[in-house]
């Protein structure tokens, strides 16, 4: 039933659209345009504002056909850089970019699949839950979309989240990172009368660092350390 032209049009054309994190406003236009063609109700809601963007994360919904609880599927609309002016080139059955940009498939294939899926069921009249579509912003500036994005537009208690290139199975969760930032204080003495009143701060920093479990600490854990500096 998957039309594989129409997909690896869709996917193109979305590709070729600019959508650098925080210009997410012209591709959200256009899906929203197909999504609605599609039979959706589509609404955005305020996390564009919060995130100093453009535009705020898409919600649609569609009513689906069958009595059953509603079901999420989830993208985002934003790229890394270079983003801009995408030439998309295929060849040999793939796709990829001129080298100059990125090509954007992360995560455009992923709102490519969706709206393919979504247009085969209505195509094909095939029994489907309500389905929310959720389509996020600013993803790759750490998931700031989706941290803002306003839960009270939906119904679903699970979901399906297209972002990952393992297609074999299911992520059920991803690494994440905390930051920890110290400032060390030293004291200052004479150095020719009093050295021995004086405490270094770099030795200091020094010491608790030779101290700290580096690299791989458990299976699930890593530590590492960022940026040093120091002196007067």
């Amino acid at each position: 039933m998957i039309d594989e032209e129409r997909l690896g049009h869709r996917f193109a054309t979305l590709a070729r659209i600019d959508s650098e994190s925080r210009s997410e406003a012209v591709i959200a236009k256009v899906l929203e345009k197909e999504l609605t063609d599609l039979g959706a109700t589509v609404v955005f809601d305020e996390a564009g504002a919060k995130v100093n963007g453009d535009c705020g994360n898409l919600v649609a919904a569609f009513k689906g056909n069958t009595d059953v609880d509603p079901v999420m599927l989830s993208g985002h609309m934003d790229t890394v850089v270079p983003g801009k002016g995408v030439k998309v080139i295929f060849e040999d059955g793939v796709f990829r970019s001129d080298g100059t940009t990125i090509l954007g498939s992360d995560d455009k294939s992923a709102l490519a699949v969706i709206l393919e899926v979504m247009q085969v069921i209505k195509d094909n009249n095939l029994p489907c839950p309500p389905v929310e579509v959720v389509m996020t912003v600013c993803e790759e500036q750490g998931l700031l979309g989706a941290k803002n994005l306003d839960c009270s537009r939906l119904k679903s208690k699970f979901g399906y989240i297209l972002d990952a290139v393992d297609t074999q199975g299911i992520v059920n969760r991803a690494p994440a990172a905390n930051k920890i930032s110290a400032k060390i204080y030293g004291r200052a003495a004479h150095a020719g009368s009093s050295p021995e009143n004086g405490i270094s701060s770099i030795y200091a920093a020094s010491c608790a660092i030779a101290k700290l479990e580096l690299g791989r600490i458990d299976q699930e854990t890593t530590c590492n350390l960022g940026l040093i500096s120091g002196g007067a």
